[in-house]
């Protein structure tokens, strides 16, 4: 394998040159222009420098160049090219067309030109300038680090451009602000390691600090990215994306929808919305992107693997063409058309739906006739050979139970395996049906056989909680408050604070800073005490917070995990922060806020209802499951698809966003679905029910009830008892199975509801300016006695 040097190769060297064998070697002198290397075919060149700087025309344009050495590569091509550098510091340059530039080692500058370009500047502290066109900016976990003044460094980001890495996505990114690096990294590490978030967006300064979980273990941060000059206004959820090592990214498309009906493809791969109107939205078979609905009836394609499709609020079409699509489908009744083609191999090649609604959305394969049936299996593995094994029984969809998701599988290949797969997150099979997959139209809605249990959540802390954590004020904390310090134990005694670490192998590393992990934590303040067992916070992020004065970010790294809190026989204000909490209040009448993550919260405690006082109870964030106590209870799920329950005495159960299951129980209850398509039961008790917007289904229960569907096409069924059905000109269409005339139901119009009744088949059917409708289902008009309508 010749080596040839450049400042001495001779005209016949030149016209011999073989780029599959031979080497060309650029030394630190400057060599002649004049001397052309002729490339044939598709090789790679390879350059060899001893620290010159190399400058190739345009006849070494579509060739995949490689510098081993750090050499400085100015590459004005016109046509797309891969460029890469080596293990040494490398200056690359991209050209006039969409570029792929590769660091590798080394502190490398990578400039990417104009169009599209995917800059990877590998290990090392790596500056990236994306220049004109929309560009990816890609990350392996350890590429950029965690040190400050060491991370990579974004010059030039816009709103539009994409951070992507190997193991985690922007589905739960979050944000904040903080004062200095340190104090970011403490916040960052904090949410990661709850399992809170895999990216936090930090502003700091002038400057927004991307921390990701880059590794996907819910560790400590394994890498940083500043966005110089950046604020995070400029940054969000949909700019976080995820690929394949070895995989280039798509480049996001500049082209944005309107309010009016657009139709849309990505040229390029990337983020698309299509705002309002129905869309018609398409992304590449190459590569992946983003396309979001937006209002209306919108048609989503991604065609390749690997997307982001959001559906948003209407009655969305959504087309998976498989491998790794994420699916968030928004309010609306939703329609998910799977494609074949190998999404059931393996772990990972199947779609996923975020937030299912069992009540309104469907799935349907390719092959959309046959049989159904469900199982359960504990890994994914066991789950496809499972529905393999049963379409060789003649089964054509199977809908398996793996840990806290359900995965759908279709499309027998020839009737020996399955062909597809779908994964619905945070689902049971309670949660999808054959009805859901087409196979025949759906029966009568079924009343609740009761609350169903609540789910198990394993946890990692003992948290005991006596008194309102909101009073604790770590400000009045420093370090002259420092009692005691051992290698296991470090005793802070402030101004009516006593605060004790318990831990193992407390110190000062090598760069000042404090190492170990708590184990154990006591305060004492006032009238609040906290007595909690933690398998390990880092002691340096809870000084930090002490330091910074951030009493919420302190309980936030103390209760940051998956924690099993308890409170007292007394009122208290309990916080579950991040993490699948579960929480026993203990009676007393409490205030709980079961913060981030799934959570379990009782008012009192599984084996007791006692209440002692009204009870405040919010889930927050994610898909929860609440029980109030014997007393009031004014209950709320907020986000998520929770499911709420009142106990005994007169509780307030509302649902909040998604898709929730809310029970009044006994008493005299306010059950209100509120946002998402609920299922609300009374209980017993004169009860008042609302749907609230979407489709809801809602049973009244005994009692005298007041029922009322509210917004979208609603179930009711007032159960025993003289009911009360209200609705409205632009209430939607509601349909009432029990009406009983003899048990002193009646329909209630809000004033001025101008309206007409008329038999239809066997159902009696109230039409009203606007558009609503509400059906007596098996109801004969003729048997209607006055009185039976009013309020008009």
């Amino acid at each position: 394998m010749p080596t040839y040097q450049f400042a001495t190769i001779t005209t016949p060297e030149a016209a011999s040159y073989n780029a599959a064998t031979d080497d060309l070697q650029f030394t630190g002198v400057t060599g002649a222009t004049a001397t052309n290397i002729m490339v044939s075919g598709a090789y790679t060149l390879r350059i060899i420098s001893t620290g010159a700087s190399v400058n190739l025309g345009f006849g070494a344009h579509h060739e995949v160049l490689t510098l081993p050495d750090g050499s400085k590569l100015v590459f004005p091509t016109d046509g797309k090219s891969t460029i890469s550098g080596g293990a040494a510091g490398d200056h690359l340059y991209g050209g006039p067309e969409s570029d792929e530039l590769n660091g590798l080692g080394g502190s490398d500058k990578l400039e990417g030109g104009t169009f599209a370009d995917t800059l990877n500047g590998g290990s090392g502290q790596d500056t990236l300038v994306g220049e004109a066109g929309i560009d990816v900016f890609v990350f392996a976990p350890g590429d950029s680090g965690i040190l400050e003044g060491k991370i990579d460094v974004i010059t030039d980001w816009s709103g539009d451009e994409r951070l992507a890495f190997t193991t985690v996505d922007g589905s739960t990114y979050a944000e904040a602000s903080a004062a200095t690096f340190a104090d970011a990294l403490s916040l960052a590490n904090g949410q990661i390691g709850t399992g809170a978030t895999d990216v936090f967006a930090v502003a700091v300064g002038n400057d927004v600090i991307v921390f990701a979980d880059t590794r996907g273990d819910n560790g400590a941060v394994d890498d940083a990215i500043l966005l110089a000059g950046r604020g995070l206004g400029q940054i969000s959820a949909a700019n976080i994306v995820r690929y394949s090592a070895g995989q280039s990214p798509n480049q996001p498309s500049a082209g944005g929808g309107t309010a009016g009906a657009d139709t849309l493809t990505s040229t390029g791969g990337g983020a698309i919305n299509g705002l309002g109107g129905d869309d018609s939205l398409a992304g590449r078979y190459s590569g992946f992107d983003t396309l979001s609905g937006g209002d209306g009836n919108d048609t989503l394609d991604g065609l390749g693997d690997d997307n982001v499709l959001y559906g948003d609020a209407g009655a969305d079409v959504i087309i998976s063409n498989g491998s790794g699509d994420t699916i968030y489908l928004g309010a609306g009744a939703d329609l998910v058309r799977m494609r074949g083609g190998g999404q059931a191999d393996f772990e990972g090649d199947e779609a996923r739906i975020v937030d299912w609604s069992p009540t309104e959305d469907a799935i349907r394969f390719l092959v959309e006739s046959g049989n159904y049936t469900e199982t359960t299996a504990g890994t994914f593995a066991a789950a496809r050979s499972a529905a393999n094994a049963l379409a060789l029984q003649g089964y054509t969809m199977v809908a398996v139970q793996v840990g806290a998701d359900v995965i759908v599988f279709g499309n027998p290949f020839s009737g020996s395996r399955m062909d597809s797969a779908i994964r619905l997150v945070d689902r049971t099979l309670d949660d999808v049906s054959k009805y859901n997959l087409g196979v025949f139209d759906p029966p009568p809605p079924v009343a609740p056989d009761g609350v169903p249990a609540a789910p198990n959540r394993p946890t990692e802390t003992s948290i005991v909680v006596v008194g309102n954590v909101d009073s604790l004020n770590v400000d009045v904390l420093d370090g002259d408050d420092v009692d005691d310090v051992s290698p296991t134990r470090i005793v802070l005694d402030g101004p009516g604070i006593d605060m004790t670490f318990g831990g193992a192998d407390f110190g000062v590393g090598g760069d000042g800073a404090l190492v170990g992990l708590v184990t154990n934590l006591a305060i004492r303040t006032g009238a609040l005490q906290i007595n909690a067992t933690t398998p390990g916070a880092f002691l340096k992020s809870l000084v930090d917070a002490i330091d910074a004065d951030a009493t919420s970010a302190f309980l936030a790294i103390a209760f940051g995990r998956s924690d099993h809190i308890t409170g007292s026989a007394g009122p208290d204000l309990i916080r579950g922060y991040f993490g699948s909490d579960v929480i026993h209040g203990n009676g007393g009448g409490d205030t709980i806020y079961a913060g981030d993550g799934n959570d379990v919260v009782y008012a009192s405690n599984p084996s007791s209802s006692e209440s002692g006082g009204a009870s405040y109870l919010r889930g927050d964030a994610g898909s929860d499951w609440i029980r109030g106590s014997s007393g009031f209870d004014d209950i709320n799920g907020n986000e998520g698809n929770d499911t709420g329950s009142g106990g005994g005495g007169d509780d307030w159960v509302v649902g909040g966003k998604d898709s929730d299951r809310l029970f009044g129980e006994s008493g005299n209850d306010l059950v209100y679905g509120n946002l998402g398509s609920d299922t609300c039961d009374g209980g017993e008790g004169n009860d008042t029910l609302r749907g609230g917007q979407d489709r809801d289904v809602l049973w009244g229960g005994a009692g005298d009830d007041y029922v009322s569907g509210d917004k979208g096409d609603d179930t009711v069924s007032g159960g025993a008892g003289a009911d009360l059905f209200h609705t409205f000109g632009d209430a939607g269409i509601d349909r009432v199975l029990d009406f009983n005339l003899s048990e002193g139901d009646r329909v209630l119009l809000d004033p001025g509801t101008q309206y007409t009744v008329a038999q239809d088949g066997a159902d009696t059917v109230i039409s009203m300016t606007g558009g609503g409708q509400m059906v007596l289902v098996g109801v004969q008009l003729g048997s209607l006695t006055p009185g039976w309508i009013f309020g008009a």
